[in-house]
């Protein structure tokens, strides 16, 4: 077993849920590397973090501003490992973290999130879009509007 799946092994045994609030949520893009993982329910963190957009969001830890609106997925270790940690960059792009979300089902689990260091929170010379309702979603249909 490679060294990630190992990580992501223990990972699924601290928690098998991963909280998705971009480009992973269904209608999007990147969708499809959860598409063999169950969605438990919409959710909002049980924290307040800070979402900013720059093509793709991504939420910043210590800036508490507002709950962040996503989704809930039960994964196993390999769409973890294979599928999102990859994708993401785990631990040296993203960095996935437990939280607290609140299931729209009035269920609170802890899940997996991947948050965005903020010490670059500049990509390149351009500084990003500040996601005031915490909803990726709502930020892109108020930016097609915008259109």
């Amino acid at each position: 077993m490679s060294k990630l799946l190992k990580e992501a092994a223990e990972a699924i045994k601290e928690t098998p849920y991963v909280f998705v609030y971009g480009t992973l949520m269904e209608g999007f893009g990147n969708h499809m590397y959860l598409s063999d993982s169950a969605k438990i329910c919409n959710a909002t963190t049980h924290e307040k973090y800070t979402m900013y957009a720059n093509g793709v969001p991504f939420v910043v830890k210590n800036i508490p501003s507002v709950n962040i609106s996503g989704e809930l997925y039960k994964v196993d270790h390999e769409v973890l490992a294979y599928n999102l940690d990859t994708l993401e960059g785990h631990p040296d792009f993203y960095r996935r973290e437990v939280v607290e979300v609140n299931g729209d089902n009035e269920k609170m689990y802890e899940a997996w999130l991947y948050f965005y260091p903020s010490e670059n929170l500049a990509i390149g010379r351009v500084i990003p879009e500040r996601v005031l309702s915490g909803s990726y979603h709502k930020y892109v249909l108020e930016k097609w509007e915008k259109w």
